[in-house]
């Protein structure tokens, strides 16, 4: 009986050993994060930064969350069409498709910043109001003319959009890589109206 209570404390003893262990091992690997290729992570402790990770799987220590910002090209891609077009000179609707490459800058800083003044990489371009910078980029250099300049003087109204979007952009964490805007456009019937006064010119340039 005596042998039988030494064999139970034993196996008992063993369990509690054997659950320390796995214990152990469990929060040693809940110390480990990794940081996917071609991101920065901020590691944060009790909510203050203690630094920035390069891409790796490295030990941080307990209570440690890294939070991963990604460095490759973002793009947004902007279409102006109906109500949100923008407008010339005299309030003609004028549609569009607006491209802007992007990429926050790879320094420690920029992240850190990025982490304690706007939040996670998940919420950062609807902070920052991306869209909407893009767009009234394009709007306030379309405004400038009216529809025949914008036919004639595209390029130039291009180049004006394009200044107004990189003046605008927030550049303390930003790159812009490339701008393209395309499809510049025009309602049916403004387009009609076009029509059907070079058909009346040459028209009257027969009689």
């Amino acid at each position: 009986m005596k042998k039988k209570a030494q064999n139970i404390a034993l196996t008992g003893g063993l369990v509690v050993f054997v659950m320390i262990v796995v214990g152990v091992l469990i929060a040693l690997m809940m110390g480990f994060d990794k940081v996917e290729a071609n991101h920065l992570g901020v590691q944060v402790k009790f909510g203050q930064i203690i630094g920035v990770q390069e891409p790796s799987l490295k030990w941080t220590g307990l209570f440690v969350d890294v939070h991963q910002y990604d460095m490759r090209t973002r793009k947004a891609v902007i279409e102006l069409t109906g109500g949100d077009s923008a407008v010339d000179k005299s309030g003609q609707y004028v549609s569009s498709i607006i491209n802007v490459n992007y990429r926050v800058k790879r320094d420690f800083d920029t992240v850190k910043n990025l982490y304690s003044n706007i939040g996670t990489d998940k919420y950062i371009a609807d902070r920052l109001n991306i869209d909407a910078i893009i767009k009234e980029g394009f709007k306030q250099a379309t405004v400038k003319y009216d529809a025949l300049e914008i036919l004639e003087k595209r390029q130039e109204v291009k180049e004006l959009a394009k200044s107004n979007i990189k003046k605008n952009f927030p550049e303390q964490y930003f790159e812009i890589e490339q701008i393209i805007i395309t499809n510049i456009d025009f309602s049916q019937q403004f387009k009609q109206a076009i029509e059907d006064k070079k058909t009346a010119e040459q028209r009257a340039m027969e009689e």
